[in-house]
């Protein structure tokens, strides 16, 4: 009679399924604190960091869609920006999926922020590869004079509105809040979550850290 055989215990951890890991997306309007938030996460759960900011944007014929120092150049309407964003973010879409399909596969933690991370998007990837894998979430700011009090406030050394002029800031504002009310909208749309930057940020940053590192 043949013995039974028994598989070396050394082939059997080699052989073993990784434990799955999170891609983490971190999406929402300019100046809301999405990069702080990223930063924290990092800091707290050793992940890749991307921002969507640092990815090669493909050869397009779009309109520059940044913000002049003169405001007088800045003849975009905060609408038109919303819509050259969008078909910026689409642009990248191709890049991002690559990204965390490559992340999923490695099984590797991977933390993904940026502007150009639209709800439509995440919601395909949501239903793609599953909540026990993918934790979005969205930040923004329909109020006005809570974008404008931050920008004033911002005491990164780096910031270039930091030089710029009052219109100037008012501008970027404007150009927040009309994207933050598109997330809003396309956020309630697919059930993803928003959060709605209120005048305690470090109670949003908590928040969000609860949201996005609760174990299912």
């Amino acid at each position: 009679m043949v013995g039974r055989r028994t598989l070396n215990p050394l082939i059997l951890v080699r052989f073993q399924v990784p434990e799955q890991r999170m891609i983490y997306i971190i999406g929402g309007a300019p100046r809301v604190g999405k990069s702080i938030i990223a930063g924290r996460l990092y800091a707290k759960i050793g992940a890749r960091l991307i921002s969507t900011d640092n990815l090669e944007m493909p050869s397009n014929n779009l309109e520059p869609i940044g913000f002049f120092g003169n405001s007088e150049e800045n003849i975009l309407t905060p609408e038109a920006r919303v819509e050259l964003q969008i078909a910026e973010a689409n642009l990248l879409q191709k890049t991002i999926q690559q990204i965390i399909s490559k992340s999923v596969i490695g099984h590797e933690d991977v933390i993904i922020e940026g502007i150009h991370l639209l709800p439509n998007y995440v919601d395909r990837v949501r239903k793609e590869y599953g909540l026990k894998i993918i934790r979005p979430i969205f930040f923004g700011s329909r109020n006005i004079k809570l974008v404008f009090s931050g920008m004033v406030q911002n005491t990164n050394p780096n910031d270039w509105l930091k030089e710029s002029s009052e219109i100037v800031r008012r501008q970027v504002a404007e150009f927040t809040c009309s994207f933050s009310r598109f997330l809003y909208q396309e956020t309630r749309m697919y059930g993803l979550e928003y959060i709605e930057k209120s005048d305690n940020f470090e109670s949003d940053v908590e928040f969000a850290m609860q949201y996005l590192t609760v174990t299912n």
